[in-house]
């Protein structure tokens, strides 16, 4: 009797600490899983491969993707064959702004080859400013050939342009040159002046910026 007793008292002890140390291994690994969680980086920015710089009244501006969603644009041309015309906008402003300002040259003729454009009736520059994370706020200024913004003034030197070696469709192109721009604020009244706050942008230069739309490499 005492002999049964003495093995059923074991047989309980042995399942307890059995349930012990079962439990002791999950918490363990349960832990171990939380800290690799924790722990775990997270995995690098993508890079981009188009490399912008310029300054803005002569603070260099930031030119790299922000971490808002809404601040996350690509340094990019758009190509319109038709018109050969070219939308090239390039983002960036000074570090104190939450959001890139956007800066956009607009030429007719465009050509793929190394060429300089500057202020005509057709081409133009424009540089727009966020005053929020979200883009809002926007104040615009411009260089063009309007007398509103006369004494304004822009440069576009492409200094070299090749096929994308990764373009999807055989219509992307890689830009490099240079830039700069002398802008006055946009007003109300398209004819009238009121104001001569403008922005200065000043040692630009850009490479491997993708263009859009062009010509199918031969």
């Amino acid at each position: 009797m005492n002999r049964l007793f003495f093995l059923a008292c074991a047989a309980v002890i042995i399942s307890c600490n059995s349930n012990k140390t079962k439990e002791s291994t999950e918490n363990k690994e349960t832990s171990s899983a939380i800290t690799e969680t924790t722990t775990t980086t997270a995995p690098p920015a993508e890079e981009e491969i188009a490399k912008v710089s310029f300054k803005v009244n002569d603070s260099l501006a930031r030119t790299a993707k922000g971490s808002h969603a809404n601040n996350r644009d690509e340094q990019i041309g758009i190509y319109t064959e038709t018109t050969n015309y070219l939308s090239l906008g390039l983002m960036g402003d000074v570090p104190g702004r939450p959001h890139r300002g956007w800066l956009n040259f607009s030429i007719i003729g465009f050509k793929f080859e190394p060429g300089a454009y500057v202020i005509t009736k057709d081409n133009n520059a424009s540089f727009t400013r966020y005053e929020t994370e979200n883009a809002g706020g926007a104040v615009g200024y411009e260089a063009s050939s309007l007398d509103v913004f006369k004494g304004t003034e822009m440069s576009l030197n492409i200094t070299k342009i090749v096929p994308d070696p990764d373009s999807f469709n055989g219509r992307d192109w890689l830009a490099s040159g240079t830039f700069s721009a002398k802008m006055l604020i946009k007003e109300g009244n398209p004819y009238k002046r009121t104001s001569n706050e403008g922005v200065n942008i000043t040692e630009g230069t850009f490479e491997n910026v993708r263009i859009a739309g062009g010509p199918k490499a031969n």
